[in-house]
């Protein structure tokens, strides 16, 4: 349908479609709100989580929601389009797909530290929200741009400048995507605009205002496409990681609560396994640098072989640590009752992988034994809470005696570190921190 808006200015004509626009969105993200909450309920998975202001919303657990967490070790898993399983589909087929919801998604697992995880899936959030503003835009000025034809009497000169937004916004805002309604569907539906656009200028004088129609109406099939089918795909991903964001901001603040009470009780200790660690990230850093250096793999292998004893934890098990990896690394819990040694666990993945000349997945793990190194250290706890760039707002408190503690920390004051340690660990709000 082509929106005749002949004697209103454009201003009010693109004033109204963004209301209309904006009230579908809203409708979109309530419907979503609703069927999340509904099976959560259902299931008997609801739970309390956090926001980024401190504000407590009702969630799901994070079992229900295809999140692993073994204290500070993250697996999360995350279906994306499958554009494998969309190729040699015609744009009618990935639209009936699109309207049925059946779009071929295919899972990704992705493992981190539970303070990262927060802030990954609050970013992804944020980046949901910049797309719906971007869209806005692009859409309004497709609004303009269609309201500019609708009016009658359209020269060659107003096709070519209606011609030229579309191809911009096929250059700037389609042809990159990744998701199968803009970078498929969307552009399809604005090729045929352009096309009839084309063809306007080519017919008659009494022709071109029925062809402009035509195209018109495809416009606003286009509109749509961008609008409301990508809003309806955005408040469902939305809402169920705004879910999972809110129980592990919970689940990181109970971890960061019991750090910070630790290392308020023993710093003396903590230091001393710190220095330890320091050990290991030489090591590994010197396995880093032999491999970006492209060193023999035998003396890698050898240095790898030499150094093993300082990533043996010997009250915990060695047999069968390599197994439990990988069942953790493809979504699986861990097994508390096990107490595996997963630290040489990964030692000997990382062994294995250059024994098979695999410098990629071999730097993957010099990472993450990086990562498990560092994991429950001070300095690097501050600095993951520091490092997005607008914190959670009620952690203000925490971060700032934590500056004081780690710095006293460090300089080996201990009674000053003990002191702001503890008073951190107050600052967390009181409902986070584990019952008993």
């Amino acid at each position: 349908m082509c929106f005749l808006m002949v004697g209103l200015e454009h201003k009010t004509a693109v004033a109204r479609l963004r209301t209309l626009r904006r009230k579908d969105r809203v409708d979109a993200f309530q419907d979503a709100r609703g069927l999340h909450d509904r099976h959560a309920r259902a299931s008997g998975h609801a739970c309390i989580g956090r926001d980024e202001h401190g504000d407590l919303h009702e969630t799901r657990e994070l079992t229900n929601a295809r999140v692993v967490v073994d204290q500070w070790y993250v697996t999360m898993s995350f279906k994306k389009e499958d554009s494998d399983k969309l190729k040699g589909k015609s744009s009618q087929e990935i639209e009936t797909l699109l309207r049925k919801g059946d779009v071929p998604r295919k899972p990704q697992t992705y493992t981190t530290h539970i303070i990262r995880a927060v802030r990954a899936l609050k970013h992804l959030r944020q980046s949901y929200e910049k797309e719906i503003t971007r869209t806005d835009k692009i859409i309004d000025l497709l609004a303009e741009d269609n309201i500019s034809l609708a009016r009658g009497n359209v020269t060659d000169d107003d096709i070519d400048a209606a011609i030229g937004v579309l191809n911009s916004v096929d250059e700037f805002s389609l042809k990159s995507k990744r998701v199968a309604v803009k970078r498929i569907v969307a552009r399809e539906k604005l090729a045929k605009t352009i096309e009839m656009l084309e063809t306007a200028k080519t017919v008659s004088e009494d022709k071109r205002r029925f062809v402009v129609n035509s195209a018109c109406a495809v416009f606003t099939a286009l509109r749509n496409r961008l609008g409301q089918w990508r809003d309806r795909q955005i408040a469902g991903i939305v809402k169920f990681n705004r879910l999972r964001e809110y129980a592990l901001r919970a689940e990181r603040d109970n971890w960061l609560y019991a750090k910070l009470t630790q290392f308020a009780e023993i710093p003396e200790r903590i230091s001393k396994y710190c220095e330890i660690d320091a050990e290991k990230i030489k090591v590994l850093e010197r396995i880093k640098e032999m491999i970006k250096s492209k060193v023999s793999n035998d003396e890698i292998l050898g240095f790898i072989t030499k150094n093993s004893p300082l990533f043996r934890v010997v009250e915990r098990k060695r047999q069968g640590a390599e197994l439990q990896i990988v069942r953790m690394e493809i979504g699986y819990p861990a097994s508390p009752e096990s107490h595996y040694d997963y630290l040489i666990g990964h030692y000997a993945w990382l062994y294995r992988f250059v024994n098979q000349d695999d410098m990629t997945k071999a730097l993957a793990k010099v990472d993450y034994l990086l990562l498990f190194v560092h994991a429950n250290k001070p300095r690097f706890i501050l600095d993951e809470l520091k490092k997005d760039d607008n914190p959670d707002s009620y952690l203000s408190s925490v971060i700032t005696h934590m500056e004081t503690s780690v710095q006293a920390f460090e300089q080996k004051d201990f009674e000053t570190a003990k002191l702001h340690f503890a008073y951190a660990a107050r600052a967390l709000p009181n409902s986070m921190r584990p019952r008993g």
